[in-house]
C-alpha cells in the first residue's frame, strides 16, 4: 500500500538517530543500496499480461530491501512479480554474528522435475543484521524470469483513525484506532504520535500486540503544542521478525487550538455587518466548570487610524459550559462594522487581534496565542443639503445654488427605502418665501421644529409629533444661545436647524447608506449631475437656478404633511432597515479604552461642534415635566411677515460688500479659502440678492451660517487634515471644532482662535448684547398667570433680548400689596436665575416668597445679568381658579359660584370658621360672610367686578394699557379656533375683544357684546390688514432690527416707518400711513 511523503519523513526522524550512531568503519552496513520495488512482495501475483521480473542483470552487491525481509521459507511460483521467486534457505543472524552465508534458493520446479522440492537452483549469498535492518550480498540469477523475493510486514487494511478529543474525568484525550488485516497472534505494530509532523517529544513509538488495537494521548501532552495538528502513526511487524517493520501509516489529523474565520473580511460603510467566528476544538475543563473559560479582549487597529471599524463587544469568552461533544468546537462570535467616518479616507485596512486572558483556564493553554482576522474597510460617500436664507438651496450633490421661490410645504429629502424623511414649510417673506417650520420622520418618530406661530418674538418650538416617546438612540441637543437645535440618529443623519427668528436655516446630513436612495428638493444623492432634478413620479427636468416647476412638483397639502403628525406607521423591523445601529464597541486595550453603544457605529467629526450644546432630549419627550417646562400656553401672538422695510442698502455694490466683508470675518476664512470643491459663487449670489431685496443684512445671517457649514463639511471630508489622538482615533482640526466662533460674532465682531472680538459697544460670547443697554423681557410664558391647581408656579418662564449668561445672572422679584384697596408694590429682593439660552430665562421663587392661601398674588419680575442694570418689570399673577378666572396680563374676574373674603376663595356653602352661623353665599354677598337665616328677601347681587391689573401690562410696568380688539383676521395668520386647536383659521382677539363663533369666526368684538356685534360680517378697511399693533405685541422694526417696538405687518403689508412706527398698509397705497381707520381709535 501506498503511504504518504509525510510518513517517510516521520520514518526518517525515527530511525535517523541509529543510522548516525553507528562507528563509521569499513562495514557493509554503512555501505549498501537501497532496494525498494513493491512488485518483489510475496502477496503480489503478476497478471497475463504483465512483464516479470528478473535479476540476471542486477549488479553483484550488498543490497537492503527497503520494504521487508527475504523470506525463509518456500515461495510458490508466479508471486514476488516474477515466475521463479526467489527465497532465503535459512534465519536471519543475530547482530552480533556478522556477516553469515546463506543459499538462496529459486522455485523453479514443474511437472516433470524437482518434484516435492522448492530449491530447484541455489545461489550463495551473504547476510548481514545491521539492528535496526538486514543487508544481503546478492549475485545475479542464472536465467529468467528469476527474482528476489522480498516478505513484507502486515499491511493494515485502514489508514489508522484519530478519534477525540473525549472527555473523560476532568481531563480530554485523543485514541488512535488501528485496523490489523487479520486476527494474527504473530502481528505487532508500534504506535507514534506528532504534532505538525514533529514526533512527540519525549514519546517513544509505543508497541502494541494481543487484541489491543487502540492507544490514547493524554491532554497533558497538548501543553505547548495548541495551534498545531495531531496525527497518530502506526507500522507493522511479525513477533516473528521484529525488525522487519512496514513504514509508517499516518491517521487523519486534528487541529486543537482558536482560529477566527474568515481571515479576511472587507465591509463597507454602505454595507452591514461581518460576522467573525472564533472557535476553540479542544475542551476547556477546569475544577470549577462554572467560573471555567478564556477570556478574549478584542483589538481592533488601523494602519492609519483605530476609529474605522468596530466590534461587537470588546471582551468575548469561550466557556467551558459551551463545549458542543457532537461538533467538538466551543464556539464565540463577534460582527465587524465599518464606522461611518463622513471623511474621504479611502479604503483602510484593520487588524482585528483578539488577546487571550488563561487565567481560569487549564496549564496547558499557557502561553498560547493565536492569529486574528485582517479586514479592508471600504470607503463610502456621504453629503449634505443645506436651505437657508429666504430660502436658498445647496443640494445633495449639484454644484452651485439653486432657489425655492415657493411657498407651502415642501418634502426637503425623502429616503426611497426606508423611512427616513423631512418636510419644511414655507411662509411667504419679501415677495418670496422664507422656511419657519421643518419636521423630521426617522421610522415612528416626527420631530418638528416650528417658528411659524412664533416669528420674531418667542424662541423655536420642538415638538415630537409622533407621541410621548422617540427611539432609542435619537437625540435632541439645543445650543447654549438657543438659536440651533441639532437632531441626531443613530444611523448617522442629522437635521441642524439654525433659528434666526423669521426664517429657519436647515442642514441634513446623508449618510453613505443613503446613497441611491435620495430624492426631494435637495435633489438624488447618485454622482450623477445629470439627474438632480427630479419628481416624485420619475420626470426629470432641465437643471436651473431657478428649478419652478420642480420644486412645485415636491410639493404637499398641508394635511398631508408630517407637521400634522399623522403618517403611516411601520413595524420596528421594517423602520430600522436598511440602517442596523446594534450595539457596537470602539476597542482599545493598549489605552484601557472600551466604549460601547449604539452609537460607536457613527464617528461623525461634526459631534464634536455640539460639546457645549445642552441635550434636550429627555426634556421635550418625557412625560412628566419637569419645573422648567412652561404648563400654560403663551398668549396668542399674531403672526408677523415679512415687510419691506426702509432701505438702507440700495445698489448692488453696497450688498456685495457687505456679503463679501461677512465672509470674511468668520471664524473658518482661511480653511474655506483652501476647502476643495467649496462653491462660493453661489453663496455670494444668493447674499446679494437677499440683500438688495430686504435693504439690510437681514438674510445676511443666514447665508454665512450656511457658508460657514459648508466650508466645515469640505474642510472636515479632507482626511489629511487630521491627526491622531492618543487614544488612535481621528482628531479633525480645532478650526472647525473647539476654536469656532459661535453665530459668526453675530457679524459685529471677528474671530480669532475661537474667541469673538466684540466691535466696539457689543459685548457677549458672540457679540449679540449691546453693552450699554439692560435686559429686554419680550414675553412671558404662560401668558404672565399661574394656577397651581394645574401646575407649578414657582418657576416663571421668561423670553428675554440682549441677554446672555453671566456670573452675575439673577432675578428681582417685588410683592404686590394692597395699599387703600389698591396694589402697590412692596419690598424687591433679589432670587436666582436659571439659565436656558440667550433668549430665555427662568426665575425660580422661593418658597417663602409664595404666598400660600390666597386668591391671588401678584409679583413684579424683571432680570439683570450685571447686577446693576435691570431690565423693564413684568407682571406674575398666581391665583385660586376655584375662585378666578384670569386672561392674560393678570386680567381676573370673580366666579359667580364663589366668595372672596379676607383674600381667600370660598366656595358656595363653605362656612365661616370662626362663625358657624355664617357661610358663603354670592347671591346676597360674594366679597363676605351671609348668615344663614334670611330676614329678608335677598337682593341679586351685581356681577362681580373685574380685578384688573394694578396699571402694568403684561410685558413692562408703568405703561398704560391700551384697551383694543382686532375685528378682523386673514385665515392664514388666524389663531387656533375654539372648535378645534388644529384649525388655525380664526380670530386673533387681543385684550378685552372675544371671538365670534360660526360663520364670522374671522373677527372680534368687544366682550359682552357677541349676540349683536357678530350676527353680520365686518370687513377690514385695510384690505385684510391689521393697521394698528400695540407696542407689546412688536416686532423688530426693519429699520432698526434690534428694536421690538414696531407694528407686526401681515398679508405682505409694509410697514410705515419710523413716523408711524405701529402702523402698517397695503404696500401698493402708502397714503393709508398715518390715518388710523376709526375702529382702531388713535395710539
Amino acid at each position: 500500500m501506498a503511504h504518504s511523503s509525510h510518513g517517510l519523513k516521520f520514518f526518517f526522524f525515527v530511525n535517523i538517530l541509529t543510522c548516525f550512531a553507528q562507528p563509521r568503519q569499513n562495514d557493509p552496513c554503512l555501505w549498501y543500496n537501497n532496494l525498494s520495488d513493491p512488485l518483489r512482495s510475496t502477496i503480489h501475483q503478476p497478471k497475463q499480461l504483465d512483464t516479470l521480473l528478473c535479476d540476471r542483470y542486477l549488479l553483484p552487491g550488498w543490497y537492503r530491501f527497503v520494504d521487508g525481509l527475504m523470506p525463509t521459507s518456500c515461495v510458490e511460483q508466479f508471486r514476488c512479480g516474477t515466475q521463479a521467486p526467489i527465497w532465503m534457505n535459512g534465519t536471519i543472524p543475530s547482530p552480533q554474528d556478522g556477516i553469515v552465508a546463506r543459499m538462496a534458493c529459486v522455485n523453479a520446479r514443474n511437472a516433470f522435475m524437482f518434484v516435492g522440492t522448492c530449491c530447484s537452483i541455489q545461489i550463495p549469498i551473504e547476510v548481514r543484521n545491521c539492528g535496526e535492518f538486514v543487508i544481503y550480498n546478492l549475485r545475479n540469477t542464472p536465467g529468467c524470469p528469476m527474482a528476489y523475493c522480498v516478505e513484507a510486514p502486515p499491511i493494515l487494511k485502514a489508514t489508522p483513525k484519530l478519534i477525540g478529543p473525549e472527555i473523560v474525568g476532568s481531563q480530554f484525550r485523543f485514541a488512535c484506532h488501528v485496523t490489523l488485516p487479520e486476527e494474527n497472534d504473530n502481528i505487532g505494530y508500534d504506535i507514534a504520535w506528532s504534532f505538525d509532523n514533529q514526533p512527540l517529544e519525549g514519546f517513544l513509538p509505543q508497541p502494541m500486540t494481543g487484541t489491543v488495537h487502540v492507544s490514547y494521548l493524554d491532554e497533558i501532552y497538548w501543553k505547548g503544542n495548541i495551534g498545531k495538528t495531531l496525527r497518530c502513526h502506526v507500522r507493522t511487524y511479525y513477533l516473528s521478525v521484529p525488525n522487519v517493520k512496514s513504514h509508517f501509516y499516518e491517521s487523519n489529523g486534528y487541529w486543537g487550538g482558536i482560529s477566527v474565520s474568515p481571515g479576511y473580511v472587507a465591509v463597507s460603510e454602505r454595507g452591514d455587518e461581518q460576522q467573525l467566528n472564533i472557535t476553540c476544538t479542544l475542551p476547556i475543563i477546569c475544577l470549577n466548570t462554572s467560573n471555567c473559560a478564556i477570556h478574549l479582549t478584542v483589538d481592533v487597529h488601523g494602519e492609519a487610524w483605530d476609529d474605522i471599524a468596530t466590534a461587537t463587544d470588546c471582551r468575548l469568552q469561550l466557556k467551558a459550559l459551551n463545549w458542543n461533544p457532537t461538533e467538538k468546537y466551543v464556539i464565540t462570535t463577534t460582527s465587524i462594522m465599518a464606522t461611518n467616518d463622513f471623511i474621504d479616507d479611502g479604503d483602510q485596512k484593520v487588524s482585528v487581534n483578539f488577546h487571550p486572558d488563561f487565567s481560569f483556564a487549564p496549564e496547558i493553554w499557557q502561553g498560547y496565542s493565536f492569529q486574528g482576522a485582517e479586514v479592508v474597510t471600504l470607503d463610502g460617500e456621504t453629503t449634505r443639503c443645506y436651505a437657508f436664507s429666504d430660502p436658498h438651496i445647496r443640494g445633495l450633490q449639484r454644484e452651485g445654488v439653486y432657489h425655492l421661490y415657493e411657498e407651502g410645504d415642501f418634502v426637503l429629502v425623502k429616503n426611497t427605502r426606508r423611512p427616513f424623511e423631512i418636510h419644511v414649510r414655507s411662509w411667504a417673506c419679501v415677495g418670496r418665501g422664507c422656511i419657519c417650520a421643518v419636521a423630521i420622520r426617522n421610522g415612528n418618530d416626527v420631530i418638528s421644529v416650528d417658528i411659524c406661530q412664533n416669528t420674531g418674538t418667542l424662541p423655536a418650538v420642538v415638538k415630537v409629533l409622533s407621541g410621548t416617546t422617540i427611539s432609542t438612540g435619537t437625540t435632541i441637543h439645543k445650543s447654549r444661545d438657543g438659536q440651533t437645535f441639532m437632531i441626531s440618529f443613530e444611523s448617522g443623519n442629522w437635521v441642524r436647524v439654525k433659528d434666526f427668528r423669521s426664517y429657519l436655516n436647515v442642514e441634513v446630513q446623508a449618510t453613505s447608506k443613503d446613497y441611491g436612495y435620495l430624492e426631494g428638493i435637495c435633489g438624488t444623492f447618485d454622482n450623477n449631475q445629470a439627474n438632480a432634478f427630479v419628481s416624485p413620479n420619475g420626470q426629470l427636468y432641465p437643471d436651473s437656478d431657478h428649478p419652478v416647476e420642480f420644486m412645485r412638483s415636491w410639493r404637499i397639502a398641508s394635511e398631508e404633511s408630517l407637521f400634522t403628525g399623522k403618517f403611516n406607521r411601520v413595524s420596528t423591523s421594517v423602520s430600522l432597515l436598511p440602517i442596523i445601529s446594534p450595539v457596537q464597541c470602539f476597542c482599545k486595550p493598549s489605552h484601557g479604552i472600551t466604549q460601547c453603544g449604539t452609537t460607536q457605529i457613527v464617528q461623525d467629526p461634526n459631534r464634536l461642534t455640539i460639546k457645549n450644546y445642552v441635550d434636550i432630549t429627555v426634556k421635550i419627550v418625557g412625560k412628566i415635566q419637569s419645573h422648567d417646562e412652561p404648563t400654560s400656553p403663551d398668549r396668542q401672538i399674531v403672526i408677523p411677515e415679512f415687510k419691506r422695510p426702509t432701505k438702507t442698502i440700495v445698489n448692488e455694490s453696497d450688498a456685495r460688500q457687505l456679503c463679501s466683508q461677512s465672509i470674511v470675518n468668520i471664524s473658518l476664512g482661511i480653511e474655506c479659502s483652501t476647502a476643495v470643491s467649496l462653491h462660493i459663487s453661489g453663496f455670494m449670489s444668493s447674499c446679494v440678492q437677499d440683500t438688495l431685496l430686504a435693504g439690510n443684512d437681514y438674510f445676511v445671517h443666514g447665508m454665512v451660517a450656511a457658508f460657514e457649514a459648508n466650508c466645515q463639511e469640505a474642510v472636515m471630508k479632507n482626511v489629511t487634515n487630521y491627526k491622531q489622538g492618543d487614544d488612535g482615533r481621528r482628531l479633525p482640526p480645532p478650526e472647525v471644532t473647539t476654536l469656532m466662533c459661535p453665530n459668526q460674532c453675530s457679524l459685529r465682531g471677528r474671530c480669532g482662535d475661537g474667541i469673538c472680538r466684540c466691535n466696539p459697544g457689543y459685548t457677549g460670547i458672540d457679540c449679540s448684547v449691546r453693552m450699554n443697554s439692560p435686559p429686554q423681557i419680550i414675553i412671558m410664558r404662560g401668558d404672565g398667570v399661574c394656577d397651581p391647581m394645574v401646575s407649578s408656579c414657582e418657576y416663571p418662564h421668561l423670553i428675554v433680548g440682549n441677554f446672555i449668561e453671566t456670573p452675575n445672572l439673577a432675578c428681582q422679584i417685588t410683592i404686590m400689596k394692597m395699599v387703600n384697596g389698591r396694589p402697590q408694590p412692596g419690598i424687591s429682593s433679589q432670587i436666582e436665575a436659571d439659565y436656558h439660552s440667550n433668549r430665555e430665562v427662568m426665575c425660580i421663587i422661593p418658597t417663602n416668597l409664595l404666598l400660600q392661601g390666597q386668591a391671588i398674588t401678584r409679583y413684579l419680575l424683571c432680570v439683570t445679568i450685571d447686577g446693576v442694570r435691570y431690565s423693564n418689570k413684568v407682571m406674575y399673577t398666581v391665583y385660586d381658579s376655584n375662585c378666578l378666572q384670569c386672561r392674560s396680563c393678570g386680567n381676573c374676574s370673580q366666579r359667580t359660584e364663589t366668595c372672596l373674603i379676607g383674600d381667600k376663595c370660598w366656595k358656595t356653602g363653605d362656612i365661616n370658621p370662626n362663625n358657624p352661623s355664617e357661610h358663603c353665599n354670592p347671591l346676597t354677598n360674594s366679597l363676605g360672610w351671609s348668615s344663614k337665616v334670611q330676614t329678608t328677601i335677598p337682593v341679586p347681587q351685581p356681577p362681580p367686578q373685574r380685578i384688573q391689573q394694578p396699571g402694568l401690562d403684561c410685558k413692562c410696568a408703568q405703561k398704560r394699557l391700551y384697551e383694543r380688539w382686532d375685528i378682523w383676521t386673514s385665515n392664514r395668520t388666524g389663531c387656533p379656533c375654539d372648535s378645534s386647536d388644529a384649525l388655525g383659521q380664526c380670530a386673533c382677539c387681543e385684550v378685552g375683544g372675544c371671538r365670534c363663533l360660526q360663520p364670522n369666526t374671522q373677527q372680534c368684538t368687544q366682550c359682552g357684546h357677541e349676540s349683536t356685534d357678530c350676527s353680520r360680517r365686518k370687513v377690514s378697511p385695510e384690505f385684510g390688514i391689521d393697521a394698528w399693533t400695540r407696542k407689546k405685541t412688536g416686532c423688530s422694526c426693519p429699520f432698526n432690527p434690534t428694536d421690538f417696538d414696531c407694528a407686526c405687518c401681515q398679508n405682505k403689508a409694509c410697514h410705515c416707518g419710523p413716523s408711524h412706527k405701529n402702523q402698517c398698509a397695503p404696500c401698493s397705497y402708502p397714503e393709508l400711513c398715518g390715518t388710523k381707520p376709526d375702529v382702531f381709535g388713535a395710539l
